[in-house]
């Protein structure tokens, strides 16, 4: 493996872990697992207003009231998302024909999960060190692909995100609560 920079062995670690883990898991248990964990936050998130509210009228700080009823709303649907989706995916494993289908795109699934993660990795070095990019980042052979995704995965972010720019741009909108502003955008009345 002579002439691989260092990202490059990290990329094809990462890439590795990711596809043999979803070639043991199988893929519809690896997209039932994203989907409680989207569902959950989703859930964690539209519920915010009200449980907020709940929990603000027994802690004093909003901020940790909000978080904690965020928390616990996540917690809850993600546990109960995971337990009706594990008996999907023990119906899935029973035929020996569909447990190898599933596998295999498992592992499809696993490598693109991968190459995404390097993505959201260049992503955040890009925001976190505007300017020329490190040797050993630049230079090493999956950078294209991994720029890329980075740049598919910017595209994708709301305006006004910190993914939207760099680091640099992004701090001169911040106050000095950017958490506390969040929740006080969650908790206005979108009507009024």
């Amino acid at each position: 493996m002579e002439g691989l920079a260092g990202f490059d062995l990290f990329a094809l670690m990462v890439l590795f872990v990711s596809g043999v883990m979803a070639l043991m898991r199988g893929f519809v248990r690896e997209a039932l697992t994203i989907t409680a964990f989207v569902g959950a936050a989703l859930a964690a998130l539209w519920s915010q207003p009200v449980m907020g509210a709940v929990a603000r009228e027994f802690i004093a700080s909003p901020l940790i009231a909000n978080l904690i009823a965020m928390a616990l709303v996540f917690l809850i649907v993600y546990l109960a998302i995971s337990f009706v989706t594990s008996s999907l995916s023990r119906s899935v494993k029973e035929g020996e024909e569909v447990s190898t289908i599933d596998r295999t795109l498992g592992f499809v699934f696993g490598v693109v999960r991968g190459i995404l993660l390097l993505g959201l990795i260049v992503l955040v070095f890009k925001n976190t060190l505007p300017g020329a990019q490190p040797e050993w980042l630049r230079g090493a052979r999956v950078y294209p692909l991994a720029e890329a995704t980075a740049r598919l995965l910017q595209s994708l972010a709301p305006e006004g995100t910190w993914a939207g720019g760099t680091a640099g741009e992004q701090r001169e909108n911040l106050d000095d609560d950017p958490i506390g502003r969040l929740i006080e955008r969650t908790n206005e009345d979108p009507n009024g």
